[in-house]
């Protein structure tokens, strides 16, 4: 006669307190790379919870590193792009550089009067300032702390 076992799963709570995990799951993140984790829904979540926690006033650097790497992510699946949501990219304070290719679209759009433009025709720039801010964002301090910091979550069991 066979009794129904189970085993018991052990939970660690996210940093913001909020929500429980279990090992599994805190493993799982824990071995996505700074690319996975910046899209992976939950990843990015509880990485933005990680840098909320220790913030003091204004976001830091990096919180608004992770905003454009979103922001250009959910821009690429539009089909189209308008001039307000290219404006806003720029008005992230892009690097003079990115910034000056986002201008160049916005130039187009004015010039030909056009409501918006083709995500085909800004996708690789677009991709390349996710390249450029996950760079950022995986160089950072704040990234290698939240790394040490989902590895002593594991060790510690909490």
């Amino acid at each position: 006669m066979a009794t129904g076992t189970q085993k018991a799963v052990r939970l660690l709570k996210c940093f913001c307190g909020c929500s429980e995990m279990t090992e599994d799951e805190v493993r799982r993140i824990y071995r996505l790379s700074t690319q996975e984790t910046l899209n992976d829904t939950r990843a990015a979540k509880i990485f933005r919870k990680f840098l909320e926690q220790d913030r003091c006033g204004d976001k830091k650097e990096i919180e608004n590193y992770l905003d454009i790497y979103e922001l250009c992510n959910n821009y690429l699946k539009e089909s189209c792009l308008t001039y307000d949501q290219l404006t806003a990219l720029v008005e992230m304070e892009l690097k003079y550089y990115l910034e000056k290719k986002v201008n160049l679209y916005i130039m187009m759009l004015e010039e030909k009067q056009k409501p918006d433009i083709h995500i085909h025709e800004v996708e690789r720039d677009l991709k390349r300032i996710q390249a450029d801010y996950r760079s950022e964002i995986e160089a950072s301090d704040d990234y290698k702390n939240y790394k040490q910091a989902i590895l002593n979550k594991l060790k510690r069991g909490t």
